[in-house]
């Protein structure tokens, strides 16, 4: 493989690892052996006076949502009958590693529980998600070969999984279409059996890389990565990268469970101010911490650029920037790379931006709505309610891989075309594109994104 190709794959395994020594676990959060996502009636309420989905917070949205209009875009885009399904379900099998990614079955449920109450369902029938749990490489295979086996289950979705990835792939192959909703690890971009509508973990550090050689064009930039075989992967990624731009890369390491005062004595080791660029790689915990080292360090976003990835604009990073006294909702000045392409704190129709945040806001779940494993999955099932839709329940597996692969978009919160398929040796990516935005003085700068989008497409479409 070509040495780019190379450096990518260390990269996607480098985010696994983060991904790993990051995501936070509940002993009590096990994932069902098997959940149908139920019909029950409902009502959606928007207070179109101030653009609050439902009791949304006002950290969402930037602007009133319709209920009518966000309905319509979803019958027209799943190309559901309408009404609440009802009479014999239609399985779609989903392994995840429910663990460490629970936001990835949220998105799932709630994007089928819509389908179900609002849209008809798949043909007037009522979507059952089967959930099977996959934490080892065995359990990987357990639930490919449980779904492969089943003829009940016609579509077969893979989760975030941090192990198992390729032996459920592998299981599936040629049996079951795949579709990926959290692409994570290596097999999820390298695979034929999969696809998946947004580039996520890859898209996010290939993106920010671009970004920052692009538009933020540092002489010296500092990476704040975790001290371990991921962090290191990750300096070797960028390192080259930005080196091709004429950017020096200073590696800043820091244990995987890092508080401020470690990420403060480690960013002082190498002497901040020597750097026009700070670039964090951490997941949402993280980000508080250097947060937080960097207002002890005294270092201002708008005078010293600071880079990180839509992981770290969620809820906890929200209510971390309030309890420390930001007027606004997030850290002013920070840059948020993005691989769905779009600001999930805005709106849109056409996106499919505005239903998303309506069907949350409605569940009760508004705090979710800037989760991007949450966005990600429930896009992605709303695609698939789509594809099934539109074959005429010839749900075979030619078919369905057929309508699968040959979308070429545009995909419910998903920027930019689709050529799933396309790169030589990452045949799971479809999309390219990613967005980048910028948080400051209390509003958004969305500083890539509409016809300005990041193209990661000259490096994923390398030849191996």
């Amino acid at each position: 493989m070509a040495t780019t190709g190379r450096r990518l794959l260390v990269g996607i395994v480098t985010l696994a690892l983060v991904a790993a020594s990051c995501a936070e676990t509940d002993p009590d959060d096990g994932a069902p052996t098997t959940t149908v996502a139920v019909s029950s009636s409902r009502a959606i309420v928007v207070d179109s006076a101030d653009g609050d989905a439902g009791g949304a917070p006002t950290t969402t949205g930037t602007g009133p949502v319709d209920p009518d209009d966000a309905i319509r875009w979803a019958l027209e885009y799943s190309g559901g009958v309408g009404g609440e399904a009802a009479g014999e379900t239609v399985k779609i099998g989903l392994a995840n590693n429910t663990s460490f990614f629970p936001e990835v079955d949220d998105g799932a449920l709630l994007a089928a529980q819509f389908a179900n109450d609002e849209l008809g369902g798949v043909d007037g029938r009522p979507i059952e998600i089967v959930f099977c749990l996959a934490v080892t490489a065995e359990d990987g295979a357990a639930c490919g070969a449980q779904f492969a086996n089943d003829d009940s289950i016609v579509l077969a979705l893979a989760g975030s999984l941090l192990a198992g990835n390729q032996e459920f792939y592998s299981a599936i192959s040629g049996i079951k279409p795949g579709y990926t909703l959290g692409p994570l690890a290596v097999a999820d971009y390298t695979t034929s059996d999969s696809v998946s509508y947004t580039s996520a973990a890859l898209g996010a550090g290939m993106g920010g890389g671009i970004f920052v050689a692009q538009d933020l064009q540092p002489e010296r930039a500092a990476l704040v990565v975790t001290d371990d075989a991921a962090g290191r992967g990750a300096i070797s990624l960028l390192e080259s990268e930005l080196s091709d731009a004429g950017i020096e890369l200073v590696a800043v390491f820091v244990p995987p469970t890092a508080t401020a005062p470690e990420i403060e004595s480690a960013l002082q080791s190498i002497g901040p101010e020597s750097v026009d660029a700070i670039l964090i790689g951490l997941f949402e915990q993280g980000c508080i911490a250097a947060y937080d080292a960097l207002q002890n360090l005294a270092i201002d976003p708008l005078e010293t650029p600071v880079s990180t990835t839509a992981a770290c604009w969620g809820p906890r990073m929200q209510e971390h920037a309030a309890n420390a006294g930001e007027s606004g909702l997030l850290p002013n000045g920070w840059y948020f790379t993005n691989p769905l392409g779009y600001n999930l704190f805005g709106t849109g129709l056409e996106s499919g931006l505005d239903t998303y945040r309506l069907v949350l806001a409605d569940a009760g779940r508004a705090d979710a709505v800037t989760n991007a494993g949450v966005a990600g999955a429930f896009a992605g099932v709303m695609s698939m309610v789509r594809h099934l839709n539109a074959v005429d329940g010839d749900w075979t597996f030619d078919r369905m891989n057929s309508e699968i692969r040959g979308f070429e978009g545009p995909a419910m919160l998903q920027a930019g075309p689709l050529d799933c398929g396309a790169p030589p040796v990452f045949t799971g990516v479809c999309s390219t594109r990613v967005s980048a935005h910028r948080y400051i003085d209390e509003s958004w700068d969305d500083v890539r994104a509409g016809d300005n989008l990041i193209d990661i497409s000259p490096i994923i479409m390398q030849e191996g």
